[in-house]
């Protein structure tokens, strides 16, 4: 989760602007910092001291919406995949 608040952090307090060095700085996919950009200016997460002001939840609800209240609906409206984490990664070891 961590990435999630270094993409808004590293934009709009930090000014790297371009999705390759986002990518680069955060250690993602530039289609991931994209979507994350594109979700955070949908939920209305374009300052950074309200995005710095929220718990992992709070970021978590607008970012990645249930099915029933998302306001991406018109992209397909298909349920999006929640952040990854690090047991759900392809290459995790699980007990």
């Amino acid at each position: 989760m961590q990435k999630i608040k270094d993409v808004p952090r590293l934009h709009v307090a930090g000014g790297v602007r371009s999705r390759r060095q986002l990518a680069r700085v955060v250690g993602c996919g530039k289609a991931a910092v994209s979507g994350c950009r594109r979700r955070a200016q949908v939920g209305g997460l374009t300052d950074w001291v309200v995005v710095a002001a929220l718990d992992e939840g709070e970021l978590e609800a607008p970012l990645y919406p249930t099915q029933g209240n998302s306001t991406l609906k018109g992209r397909g409206a298909r349920s999006r995949p929640g952040p990854l984490s690090a047991a759900s990664s392809p290459g995790a070891i699980t007990a």
